[in-house]
């Protein structure tokens, strides 16, 4: 019976794939809203929306909006959520202080200020040379070296780690005047960075130890001094969480506003290499930034999670590059009121269109 049934197919071709995909169970079901994690909203068919991110491939998120979507209140509200209910730990990288009161008066947390500076020389799970190659990589991306500086900033460092003092790369850097010109220009260039990490007050285990920080980098009026701060932070946080080995659940959220100001220096910066990693140290990384375009493609594709807020046309189309949405998608946010999204989770490409439930404290 089917020997006949086999030669009877063979003879015609009855439908192409793509005819039957309408018909399959996964375009017809909606996707499932999850029953675990943190509730963030309702979808279109009023059913209960989660984020649960030890579900997931990896806890790594992103948020994206134009100016004035909610992002931050998304943030806030999603930061409250996995704190209050999960006991996952969080921190605000926060370069305007606009998480401050947030932090400090829901959270209950702290708020440490750029002038309560961390110290920068602690390398972790690197030794001296390594760190002081990643310090030099910050540096390169952030004022622009050359390979002839670049070397003698990595002598300065490794000086500076090994007797854990600012002050050793200064000396250094200044007692090679003589050697060149581009050291004299490079000595100039670093030193007011060296003499803002001069006298650390705090250092990332410390802060790592609190259930929430808001680390604000609002005193900070130079704008280069203010990302290099954010990446050394990143980068130190990153090592930290290594440093312990293997964990089973994700116990920190990293939360970095204004992402879009790092990814533009550079491709392969340590937000590109943490999404690369699974969920096996323990911590996520959730980026807030304003167009799609600003952040990396890969990332869309390695983050855990994704959120969509509403925006204008020729943002719509730029997230149309990024994900698969569909007409009612588009339209949804297009012409959607603040405090909806499309949310997206990796395993399951299927958007799911929220309506936002935000805790009114993070407003």
């Amino acid at each position: 019976m089917i020997d006949k049934l086999m030669r009877f197919l063979n003879k015609d071709i009855l439908c192409l794939t793509g005819d039957i995909i309408p018909l399959t169970p996964f375009a017809i079901l909606s996707p499932s809203t999850g029953k675990k994690g943190i509730k963030i909203g309702k979808d279109e068919f009023n059913r209960d929306v989660y984020l649960d991110i030890d579900s997931l491939p990896n806890p790594h998120g992103i948020i994206t909006g134009t100016t004035g979507s909610g992002k931050s209140t998304l943030a806030r509200s999603l930061a409250y959520r996995i704190n209050k209910r999960q006991g996952t730990k969080t921190i605000f990288i926060d370069p305007h202080g606009e998480h401050a009161f947030f932090v400090k008066n829901v959270l209950k947390g702290e708020v440490i200020d750029a002038k309560n500076v961390p110290d920068i020389l602690e390398p972790y799970c690197y030794d001296s040379m390594d760190w002081a190659s990643e310090l030099v990589s910050i540096f390169r991306d952030v004022y622009t070296l050359t390979d002839f500086q670049m070397y003698f900033l990595r002598q300065a460092f490794v000086k500076a780690i090994e007797e854990r003092s600012i002050e050793n790369a200064i000396s250094y850097l200044k007692d090679s005047y003589d050697v060149s010109p581009l050291i004299k220009e490079l000595f100039f260039k670093v030193f007011p960075v060296l003499k803002f990490f001069k006298s650390p007050s705090t250092n990332i285990s410390v802060l790592l130890e609190k259930h929430a920080v808001d680390v604000s980098l609002f005193s900070i009026q130079n704008r280069e001094l203010s990302i290099f701060t954010t990446l050394v932070l990143l980068s130190q946080i990153d090592s930290f969480m290594k440093s312990r080995g293997v964990q089973n659940k994700t116990e920190t959220i990293v939360i970095v506003d204004e992402a879009h100001r790092i990814f533009t220096l550079s491709s392969r910066n340590i937000l590109v290499r943490a999404y690369q990693e699974t969920r096996k140290f323990g911590y996520g990384f959730w980026s807030i930034n304003q167009l799609p375009g600003q952040i990396p493609y890969e990332l869309y594709q390695l983050a855990g999670f994704l959120f969509f807020l509403p925006g204008p046309i020729e943002y719509v189309k730029e997230l149309e590059s990024i994900a698969l949405l569909t007409e009612d998608d588009r339209d949804f946010l297009l012409y959607s009121i603040k405090g909806t999204a499309v949310f997206l989770r990796q395993g399951d490409p299927r958007p799911i269109r929220v309506i936002l439930e935000n805790i009114k404290e993070a407003f």
